[in-house]
């Protein structure tokens, strides 16, 4: 799994995006997402947000990724 996020500016214009790979380092899954304005710091947290929403999918529950 890798995410990141960005902030122009803080508080600025931020998003956030990450994806998932397999053990061949082939792409899974992924997302983008405009957040709005809000600090740096906010974004990473959106980041952690971002991935428990993805990992706990019902697409992904039951795949066991």
């Amino acid at each position: 799994m890798n995410s990141d996020g960005f902030s122009l500016g803080n508080p600025g214009l931020a998003g956030r995006g990450g994806l998932i790979r397999n053990d061949k380092g082939e792409w899974i899954r992924g997302y983008a997402r405009a957040i709005g304005s809000t600090t740096s710091a906010a974004v990473e947290l959106w980041c952690i947000k971002g991935w428990h929403s993805t990992l706990h999918s019902s697409e992904f529950t039951s795949s066991g990724v």
